[in-house]
């Protein structure tokens, strides 16, 4: 084999290498990018369900809803929240009836969610991509919200909020 055939067949190796490295962390970083979102996602999830719950519970023992959601006992750590998530959900309550809107921020795309929920039933909910909604479930006269367990098995106290 000839010198320039040498150089050529090694010139192409390694830029044939070079290639499949730079593909591979772009497809690693872009990869990693989505299980982060995904993460994310799931921690706010789990923790909408908590505060949910924590409201629930604060209802059934009070009679009415918290004025804000710093009265409420949220059990962390849950699926990856942690409390300064706390901070992506807005909330407004009249005692009766709560609205509770979160947003979860994917680069320039974000995504909210709308729960409105009276005398602890879910009225309906709504869920936005970039400002337009996208979905809306109804409810009608209102549906009971489902008490879930927590990975150590244990559902949300409710006498946690009673008259002491």
């Amino acid at each position: 084999m000839r010198i320039k055939n040498k150089l050529t067949l090694i010139v192409l190796v390694v830029i044939g290498t070079g290639c499949v490295f730079w593909l591979s962390y772009y497809a690693f970083k872009f990869f990693n990018e989505i299980a982060e979102r995904t993460r994310y996602s799931s921690a706010m999830s789990w923790l909408n369900a908590a505060i949910r719950e924590e409201l629930d519970d604060y209802y059934t023992a009070k009679g009415q809803y918290p004025s804000q959601l710093s009265d409420l006992t949220i059990p962390f750590p849950g699926d990856g929240a942690k409390p300064e998530m706390l901070n992506n959900f807005k909330y407004v309550t009249d005692d009766s009836y709560y609205e509770i809107t979160w947003e979860v921020r994917y680069g320039s795309s974000i995504d909210n969610y709308k729960e409105h929920v009276a005398k602890g039933k879910m009225i309906f909910t709504e869920y936005y991509i970039n400002g337009q909604l996208h979905s809306r479930t109804d409810f009608g006269e209102g549906e009971a919200i489902p008490k879930s367990k927590f990975k150590d098995g244990n559902a949300v106290s409710k006498e946690k909020y009673g008259n002491n």
